[in-house]
């Protein structure tokens, strides 16, 4: 006899056999009783039959096994498992080394991405290749989905595609659509294929209908196209491709044109995002374009982007050396707030070398540099060159144990060459001596505690006090490009103090370090001279600057507060202030308010809200609100219901010029990765 029968007992009640076939991975087979006839060269197996092959087990009421081990027929509770994967029947006939056979009465599931298949009878052809006559498929749990695909001569092929013919697509037992061709992604990874569609009414677009198409390009380049179609513009196409190379390097390129057929033009847009690292060169570039002025107030959606006053681009080329660094960039603007761009500066190009820190020697010296040459261009305008060396000392000397003191020296020298100037043409220039002295502290000291989980504190306290003088002269003969061009010269002190708190809980490897608390307060005095504030007006008749006010605080996990406040302590009052909350119990629900406030300038509020507590429903709220012109700047409504297997999205944005309401379906597998094809 071929096969080798062993004799074992797996319980005081009932007997059991087991046998190991030649089969290629060696077939294990255990059941209550085994019989073999050697007339059909066949072994039979009754009763909680089990076979092992490979990384699979067959679970079956009985089984009959040729004497090879390599096919096999099993009947009753037919159960095949492996990785997670699993096939039920009623009937299995299956060949061991190529895993073809036939199934009755099967279903089939796959742990990723949850993939249902259910038929009256179909072949498994492979491997991982299956055949169905008639069939239908699902990423719902349960026997009774919330939705399944329905198709003949349904092939399947695992870590590729399902495609079926004459598909109907169904919501629990209720047909909705029909599909002549229908191909599912059956593979964990992304896959190429249409997205499901966006559809959407919106006072500036009419009723649009959005149909994305992802394209998996390779393991690390994808983009998405889009067909927008707007009842009252015309028909619009996106693309967003992105990539991600070796050696920190990506890229990302955004498009969309469409021929706007209340306006009778072509509009569009194009943003692209470089960032290549091939040592010792660093290449960047982020271009900003747009086909008319006016196209973001049109067609943006978010704040930032249809209340954009800039188109900022910028190529820059840079390189470091061990204590140098230099960098080549190009950057152009488009103001979209003017009718014309002539007159907006454009730095083509600018070239900067700079020193960061060198030791002289063994001395407590420090050199470095600041250097600059910057073309300056425009349409119409002042034109020119502009080239600037900043070289300064610094000598650091330690005093006492954590406090230190910093003197420092340099000249900053800019020259001009000017055309088109009102100031008059040619090369002129000015240098201006620059100096200062501080005395700065760093102190800190452990604290055991017993705050909930937090068992140490840590606080540091760093404070500074300094002294800094630039040169007062008279510029007003130079060209003025930017405000680099007019120096405030003049003597200041000023001070500052710093405050961090840091939590420690858990022990050994568990150990969690939690920022508490930071705070900084800091001021200056102007002792002569004048000096400028890019936030606020300043009046040279008061000394003190503003009292300049950051910290966070987080005294719980998922809760902080954040400020970035000056008071103008002349006046007793706020010059500008950003005081934020956020919270998040990183379980989907979330809260957030900012105050900003520029005195004369701005007031407003925004706020943000995410509720995901109240299963399946997930909401959320963000909105804008204005103090100084009273009302809502933007608010945006989001409800989403989300099944084990789809979602359901509605949103509603609303703004002063226009409002916007979506609905987004999503099913399970035919999401943002993973599309549906059908033709």
């Amino acid at each position: 006899m071929a096969c080798c029968l062993v004799i074992f007992v797996v319980s005081s009640v009932k007997p059991a056999v087991a046998a190991e076939l030649p089969a290629a991975d060696k077939l294990t087979i255990q059941a209550d009783t085994m019989s073999f006839d050697e007339k059909s060269n066949m072994l039979s197996a009754v009763g909680m039959v089990k076979a092992y092959w490979q990384e699979t087990t067959l679970k079956a009421d009985s089984a009959t096994i040729d004497r090879s081990g390599t096919e096999a027929t099993a009947v009753g509770h037919v159960e095949l498992r492996r990785d997670g994967d699993r096939l039920t029947a009623d009937r299995l006939k299956i060949a061991i080394d190529t895993e073809q056979g036939e199934v009755e009465n099967g279903y089939l599931f796959l742990k990723q991405p949850n993939f249902h298949l259910r038929g009256a009878r179909f072949a498994k052809t492979g491997k991982a290749d299956y055949h169905l006559a008639k069939g239908s498929f699902t990423t719902c749990d349960g026997d009774s989905p919330s939705w399944h695909f329905t198709a003949d001569n349904l092939d399947l092929t695992l870590e590729e595609y399902a495609t079926g013919r004459n598909a109907v697509f169904s919501i629990g037992s209720v047909p909705v659509f029909y599909l002549p061709y229908v191909v599912f992604p059956v593979k964990t990874e992304r896959q190429s294929g249409l997205l499901f569609p966006r559809l959407g009414s919106s006072g500036k677009k009419g009723v649009y209908l959005d149909v994305p198409w992802y394209w998996a390009i390779s393991p690390s380049r994808d983009a998405t196209i889009d067909l927008d179609l707007q009842s009252k513009r015309g028909v619009g196409v996106g693309v967003d491709y992105r990539y991600l190379g070796g050696s920190d390097s990506d890229g990302r390129l955004k498009g969309y044109l469409i021929y706007d057929t209340r306006q009778d033009r072509a509009r569009g847009d194009l943003n692209l995002q470089l960032r290549e690292n091939r040592l010792p060169l660093r290449f960047k570039a982020d271009v900003q374009q747009a086909l008319d002025r006016d196209f973001y107030r049109d067609y943006g959606i978010e704040s930032g982007e249809y209340n954009r006053q800039y188109l900022d681009t910028t190529v820059s080329l840079s390189r470091s050396w061990r204590d140098y660094g230099a960098a080549l960039e190009f950057r152009a603007l488009d103001n979209l707030e003017t009718a014309s761009n002539d007159t907006t500066l454009q730095r083509l190009p600018r070239l900067t070398i700079d020193n960061a820190g060198e030791r002289l020697g063994g001395l407590p010296l420090f050199f470095t540099l600041e250097s600059a040459a910057t073309n300056f261009y425009r349409e119409a305008g002042s034109i020119g060159q502009r080239l600037e060396a900043a070289p300064r000392l610094a000598w650091h000397q330690p005093l006492l144990p954590g406090i230190g003191l910093e003197t420092w020296g340099g000249f900053r020298q800019r020259l001009y060459h000017a055309d088109r100037s009102d100031s008059g043409e040619g090369w002129r220039g000015v240098g201006l001596a620059e100096g200062g002295a501080a005395l700065h502290g760093r102190f800190a000291r452990v604290f055991p505690v017993a705050w909930g989980e937090t068992m140490r504190l840590r606080h540091e306290l760093q404070p500074e006090i300094g002294y800094r003088v630039i040169e007062s002269k008279d510029q007003s003969d130079l060209p003025f490009f930017d405000y680099d061009d007019r120096s405030v010269g003049g003597e200041q002190f000023y001070w500052s103090v710093a405050s961090a708190v840091t939590g420690r809980s858990g022990t050994g490897d568990a150990v969690r370090y939690r920022d508490l608390l930071y705070l900084r307060l800091s001021q200056a005095y102007q002792l002569s001279g004048g000096r400028r504030d890019l936030l606020t007006l300043v009046d040279d008749g008061r000394r003190f600057t503003d009292l300049r006010l950051e910290a966070r605080i987080a005294p719980v996990e998922h809760f902080a507060v954040t400020t970035d406040t000056r008071f103008t302590t002349q006046r007793g009052d706020v010059a500008t202030a950003a005081v934020g909350l956020e919270a998040d119990d990183r379980q989907g629900n979330r809260a957030g308010l900012v105050y900003r406030y520029g005195r004369d300038q701005l007031e407003y509020l925004e706020g943000k809200l995410a509720v995901a507590s109240i299963r399946p429903f997930t909401a959320s709220y963000a909105a804008r609100y204005s103090f100084d012109r009273p009302g809502f700047l933007e608010s945006l409504y989001t409800v989403e219901y989300r099944h084990q297997c789809w979602s359901l999205m509605f949103s509603f944005r609303d703004r002063s010029d226009n409002r916007e309401f979506m609905v987004t379906f999503n099913l399970a597998g035919i999401g943002a990765l993973g599309p549906m094809k059908a033709f």
